[in-house]
Order: structure tokens, then sequence, then C-alpha cells
């Protein structure tokens, strides 16, 4: 987007995003960082909190709470602006085509 706004294009067309793109190269050399990245916090014994903040596992109640308490926690409405995870709408109005 940047090099069509130097350029004063007044859209941005496939070329602009061609110039812009990784290599072949930089793709391949993201995606075994990432693996590599992803098997080390498999092994890491002490991020689970990391782990279940990433949906990589479930965090599971302890069997030692009580009935009622796990309850109570159910039942509990969250703090005014924590909404709950949604999908909510994106895009829409002037831009739909």
């Amino acid at each position: 987007m940047a090099t069509a706004l130097l350029e004063g294009a007044k859209t941005l067309t496939l070329s602009h995003l061609k110039s812009s793109a990784y290599s072949h190269e930089q793709c391949i050399i993201i995606v075994n960082e990432t693996r590599l990245g992803e098997k080390q916090l498999e092994f890491t014994s002490d991020s689970s909190a990391l782990r279940i903040a990433l949906g990589l596992e479930s965090h599971q109640v302890s069997v030692t709470h009580s009935t009622s308490q796990t309850t109570k926690t159910q039942s509990r409405r969250s703090a005014t602006g924590n909404t709950k995870p949604q999908r909510r709408p994106v895009g829409g109005g002037e831009n739909v085509g």
C-alpha cells in the first residue's frame, strides 16, 4: 500500500503487492522458524500458561474444587467491558461492492 501511495496511484494493484511480497525462500525460512519455535514450546515444561492462552492446551479444572465453587464460578457474569469470545461482523458499510 505504501508503494501505491508513494506513486500517487488511486488503486492498489497486483504489481504493487508483488513488489513488496516476501520471496519464496524468505517464506520457507519463516515457516521453518515458526515450526521450530512451536516445537520448542511443546518441550518447555513451564509453558502451560502460555499454551493455554494460545489455545494449544485446554485448561482443566482442578479436582480439589468443590461443586458449589464451580457452580458459583460458572453462573457469575463477566465484568463490564470483558466480552465473551465470539465472532464479530467485519467490513460492510461503504466498502461493500
